[in-house]
């Protein structure tokens, strides 16, 4: 998104690369009437969920945001709940804010991981958990919490949109073999980028060194015929450009660049 590429910019330019910033998504928070009514409605009654789940340092960032609006700038969570995050990236966006941090999902860090240790740490039966989420977010976490007994608030509290894009440039310079590695940082980044493409661009792309941020953006990469030759083992941009700087020389090799 463009308030998060700076960070990869400097990553990139750190290790002696160019980049060419191309932002494939724009974050917004959500604006219809419902949404906007179940989110006041979590806000006031935070105090009633024994667990919150953060996915994201975006839902980190827009959660935060709201309960500013709300309550007021050093609002504070009861003390009574428990936040859970996916990602140390995720972890410290959440103690930036103010949040304490309980468990982060280890590794990789997927859904799935923290979906097992929330099982394991959270007496679900019963218990009222609040996922603030993007619009088109996953719900594996919700959805097994729910299934174990616990009473979801699974709430799009920002929306995940395509920004105008140069689709004449990208395409000219994928075609020229200007750009010689392609970073996804969500499945998002990657549908927008295919949506710009037509066929002789999505030909170039894919011989493009391609870098994912982690497993399930990789996974959309692969659905899509463009496999990733990157994938840190844990999802950070500067583990993701270490990556990138570790296979280029054998990417190289391989084509004969």
């Amino acid at each position: 998104a463009r308030e998060q590429v700076a960070e990869l910019a400097g990553a990139l330019r750190a290790a002696g690369a160019a980049p060419v910033l191309e932002p494939m998504i724009e974050l917004v928070p959500a604006e219809d009437d419902e949404t906007r009514n179940r989110i006041a409605a979590a806000i006031a009654d935070r105090a009633e969920y024994g667990a919150l789940v953060f996915s994201s340092s975006n839902a980190v960032r827009f959660f935060a945001r709201e309960l500013e609006v709300a309550a007021g700038r050093g609002a504070r969570l009861a003390s009574a709940t428990k936040t859970f995050c996916v990602g140390e990236r995720t972890a410290q966006a959440a103690l930036a804010a103010g949040f304490p941090v309980h468990v982060v999902a280890p590794g990789q860090s997927d859904a799935e991981a923290l979906l097992g240790q929330l099982l394991q740490t959270v007496p679900t039966a019963g218990e009222r958990v609040l996922i603030p989420r993007s619009r088109i977010g996953r719900t594996v976490i919700a959805d097994g919490l729910r299934d174990a007994g616990a009473e979801v608030d699974s709430i799009a509290f920002y929306e995940n949109r395509r920004p105008t894009i140069d689709v004449a440039g990208l395409r000219g310079r994928l075609v020229r073999g200007e750009l010689f590695a392609l970073t996804f940082t969500s499945s998002s980044t990657v549908d927008h980028f295919l949506d710009c493409l037509d066929e002789e661009s999505r030909e170039a792309a894919a011989r493009c060194m391609i870098a994912a941020i982690g497993r399930t953006t990789a996974k959309r990469l692969e659905a899509v015929g463009l496999a990733p030759d990157v994938v840190p083992n844990r999802p950070d941009v500067w583990a993701m450009v270490e990556g990138l700087v570790a296979a280029a020389p054998v990417r190289g090799e391989a084509t004969g660049d």
